[in-house]
């Protein structure tokens, strides 16, 4: 562990841990508008379930070599860069609406690099908690981490894997 004192490692992770949840909820609700955008605007429920594929088959891909490589690379890096990712993705959706320009394939895109970024954020926030927290806090920050899990699929359903 670094030479931070429990109550500030917890209180780091807790920092994180915050933004996170802001940040999942903000995806999921993302996801949501977007895939309703898609039915509405295609009235193809094929485009939709493209899009859900599209949201879970590069990340399962990567998956087996994310966590290898999150190892390697500086955490705190992996997990700003997997943030900052997602939210350039937002933005770009939402220019591309603005303008009038957003088309289904610009979502198929932007959920298979979602779903990349996904994959390497995860094993990165994870280990980062053994650096943060010391091990007598490890079944609160399980318990925070299920909060999050759970909050999430309670406010938003299973519609977050867009």
């Amino acid at each position: 562990m670094s030479d931070k004192t429990p109550s500030q490692g917890m209180k780091a992770f807790a920092t994180i841990w915050i933004g996170q949840l802001v940040s999942l909820l903000g995806s999921g609700l993302t996801s949501f508008a977007l895939g309703i955008w898609v039915l509405e605007r295609s009235q193809s429920v094929t485009q939709y379930t493209l899009i859900i594929l599209c949201a879970s088959l590069p990340g399962v891909l990567v998956a087996p070599f994310a966590g290898a490589l999150v190892d390697r690379w500086d955490r705190k890096w992996v997990m700003f860069f997997t943030d900052l990712g997602p939210g350039l993705i937002t933005v770009t959706y939402a220019i591309l609406l603005w303008h009038g320009q957003l088309h289904v394939w610009h979502i198929y895109i932007g959920a298979a690099l979602n779903a990349m970024f996904g994959s390497f954020q995860w094993p990165a926030y994870i280990s980062s908690i053994t650096m943060l927290v010391d091990r007598s806090q490890y079944g609160r920050v399980n318990g925070m981490l299920d909060f999050g899990q759970a909050g999430d699929r309670l406010v938003l359903g299973n519609l977050d894997g867009l």
